[in-house]
């Protein structure tokens, strides 16, 4: 998805990548390590785009031991409960790892762990880049990605509905199967750029995108 996305939340802002010679490249996985390095070690400005991966802890009864055990649940809005971000986590772990920082230097606090992630070039979003989308629009957002639904589905008008109902119930994670099962993430993404507007662009995609001009901007300097 975000290889169609982000070059079009570019073009939204104003900010073609082309015209600073930034590439979007799909790393297929989360482990950004050896790609940082590698920029790093060539001196090339970068950015990093990852998902949130928004979860929760539940105490279930193990059916082996009886005992309670510590279950992840992933796929879910935030209830207000504990809140846990894979996302986070994986990118506190490669910082360390590469020497950014030290453990002691990451709050436990999320959203200042954010800014200091943002700082260092790593954005960070709360779920998936898709229900980001659609739990951050306005109504007309939510028109558009019907719109692109409706074009692109393989079945009838139930189909369709079934999808509106999704949306508009706030269940995005089960909007988000229907994309994915029934069209996919990067058809849906590649006809969904015709359409954007800068309503369905999260925030840290767009912080994202202006960070990665400027370090361009600062290495011509």
């Amino acid at each position: 998805t975000e290889e169609y996305f982000i070059p079009a939340a570019a073009d939204l802002i104003e900010m073609p990548l082309d015209n600073y010679g930034i590439v979007v490249c799909n790393v297929d996985s989360t482990n950004f390590k050896p790609y940082i390095q590698l920029l790093n070690t060539l001196n090339i400005p970068w950015v990093l785009f990852t998902d949130g991966d928004y979860y929760e802890i539940k105490v279930e009864k193990s059916k082996k031991t009886g005992n309670d055990k510590n279950v992840r649940v992933y796929h879910i809005i935030a209830t207000g409960a504990d809140a846990h971000y894979k996302g986070n986590e994986n990118i506190r772990d490669i910082l360390i790892e590469l020497n950014f920082l030290e453990e002691e230097d990451i709050p436990s606090d999320f959203s200042k762990q954010d800014k200091l992630f943002k700082d260092i070039g790593c954005f960070i979003g709360e779920y998936t880049l898709e229900v980001d989308m659609m739990n951050n629009t306005d109504e007309d957002g939510i028109e558009i990605l019907k719109k692109v639904y409706d074009e692109l589905k393989p079945g009838g008008d139930e189909m369709q509905e079934n999808f509106e109902e999704a949306l508009d119930t706030e269940d995005y994670w089960s909007a988000l199967r229907k994309i994915d099962g029934n069209i996919s993430k990067g058809r849906f993404a590649q006809r969904l750029v015709d359409e954007l507007i800068p309503e369905l662009v999260p925030n840290y995609i767009n912080e994202g995108i202006e960070a990665i001009v400027q370090k361009v901007k600062d290495s011509y300097e």
